[in-house]
């Protein structure tokens, strides 16, 4: 009798150490990284699948676009609902994120041990991830932000000749075609301290208006005028303030008026910039008025160049 129960014992000790992984555990505010398919298939360390978990909600990075969605738990049982993604083009990785983000959607079971995380499909797929540290964690939520960000300046914005103006009260004009999306103040340091610290104190909204090629157009805040329209590139998460292109201050009996076009003008297949300036009496003719020609170099940044000169007659002011 002692003998069947010592080699139940080391039947059970021998049944546990070859099946060690707990079902279940804790999710909420942990992150993760895609590392091996089917216990056979290594994911390459350039490929950065990305999984993150706050109260009920997931997101993270599905090898080129981010997604976002919802999740329960019970038990060792994980399901995902409402799974939602951009819509980026990459040069590779593509069937790779396709099919992961069908996996996600098929997720059925799941189990912590330590620093791994193994997700089960419906349809028996087994994923593993290892668990993100500190400084990877608040990197992923960086790019989380940055997508976010990035997705408020989707819109129809046309990509030929561009004309852009302003209007004194913008929040007030329904009709008004640069209005944009407000972006969150959360975001706002993406814009650096000091521009963060200038819109805080002017405590005016900052408005996302869509990209223009690979620039980015908002309205801002101005100090000495009503809101403007200025142009942005982006550079290693930032956002990096470019040129002034409209804005419009009127007081009693005169305005202050600058609009702006985005065209190529000497061909390099670059967008350039025209503005034109006027101070205006009570019946809109000008007092005063100039118009200036910046060329984009490559880079993205703009000169000021002299041997392009234009009329303020071909560019009239809205």
């Amino acid at each position: 009798m002692k003998n069947s129960t010592l080699c139940l014992a080391c039947c059970f000790l021998l049944f546990s150490g070859c099946n060690p992984r707990p079902t279940g555990g804790s999710l909420d505010h942990s992150s993760w990284k895609l590392s091996l398919i089917n216990e056979t298939d290594t994911v390459p360390d350039s490929i950065h699948i990305l999984l993150h978990f706050e109260v009920n909600k997931i997101s993270g990075n599905s090898g080129c676009n981010s997604f976002f969605g919802e999740y329960t738990v019970e038990g060792g049982s994980l399901h995902i609902k409402g799974l939602g993604a951009t819509r980026k083009t990459c040069p590779e990785n593509m069937d790779l994120e396709q099919q992961f983000l069908n996996w996600l959607d098929a997720v059925d079971k799941y189990s912590i041990r330590r620093d791994e995380l193994k997700v089960t499909t419906e349809q028996e797929k087994v994923l593993y991830f290892t668990r993100l540290s500190e400084a990877e964690t608040a990197a992923m939520e960086m790019r989380q932000d940055w997508n976010h960000l990035d997705r408020l300046f989707a819109s129809d914005l046309p990509q030929e000749d561009l004309h852009l103006y302003a209007v004194p009260y913008p929040n007030e004009a329904t009709d008004y075609p640069y209005h944009g999306t407000e972006i969150p103040y959360d975001f706002y340091h993406f814009f650096g301290t000091e521009q963060t610290e200038n819109w805080q104190e002017l405590g005016w909204g900052v408005y996302a208006i869509g990209k223009y090629h690979d620039h980015y157009l908002l309205r801002i805040p101005g100090r000495y005028t009503s809101d403007q329209i200025a142009l942005y590139k982006t550079e290693n998460y930032q956002m990096v303030y470019q040129a002034s292109l409209a804005s419009k201050w009127c007081e009693e009996g005169w305005c202050k008026q600058q609009d702006a076009w985005l065209q190529d003008l000497n061909g390099d297949n670059l967008f350039d910039l025209v503005t034109h300036y006027a101070q205006l009496d009570e019946q809109g003719n000008p007092l005063v008025e100039s118009t200036e020609v910046k060329l984009q170099i490559v880079g993205g940044d703009f000169v000021t160049t002299t041997e392009l000169s234009v009329e303020p007659e071909a560019y009239p002011l809205q």
